[in-house]
């Protein structure tokens, strides 16, 4: 089912919508939300908790790329969950892919929305294989491993681009004026 029939079915406040829903993009929520929580039990609720969240939300929104809608809600019900249930303990793999982030990106809240525009702004004058790497590691979560898979690369070249990619966004934010 095409996109705008699923928005069509929200509109009408038919349940269907969120069978389709879930058929056409669970898989894509699931891999999201397991990548940052690591336990299909946590991502399976954050996956139904999106559901629930895109009923609620439509109307009044119309997102005009429902794809990335739904993969932005339940990266951040994701995220939400990561923080409330590892306050204190930690996913090592969600916190290396942080880590290595912190280095380059000034995370301050104040910032978030000029530093959204940055970001975008870098990334599409990256190569398209850097901008789906660096996309894949730090919006998704997925592991050198699993990149290095997807991509038929060896894990070391992986992490040799994502490094320079690094290296490259560094240099573009303090040229914008932001430094660490």
């Amino acid at each position: 089912m095409e996109d705008n029939e699923i928005l069509d079915l929200f509109f009408s406040r038919d349940e269907k919508a969120i069978r389709e829903s879930e058929i056409k993009y669970g898989s894509f929520c699931m891999s999201i939300a397991r990548g940052i929580l690591g336990s299909d039990a946590e991502a399976e609720e954050c996956v139904n908790d999106t559901w629930l969240k895109a009923w609620n939300s439509i109307p009044p929104q119309n997102p005009p790329n429902f794809r990335m809608w739904l993969g932005k809600v339940i990266r951040n019900l994701a995220l939400d969950r990561y923080r409330y249930h590892r306050a204190a303990k930690r996913n090592r793999d969600f916190a290396v892919s942080l880590e290595e982030l912190a280095d380059c990106i000034p995370i301050q809240e104040e910032d978030a929305g000029n530093l959204t525009e940055l970001l975008n702004q870098f990334l599409h004058g990256l190569k398209l294989r850097d901008q789906q790497l660096f996309v894949g590691r730090y919006w998704y979560n997925y592991s050198l491993e699993k990149l290095s898979n997807g991509y038929g690369m060896p894990v070391s070249t992986v992490s040799h681009r994502l490094s320079r990619t690094r290296d490259k966004l560094k240099q573009f934010l303090e040229k914008e004026g932001y430094s660490l």
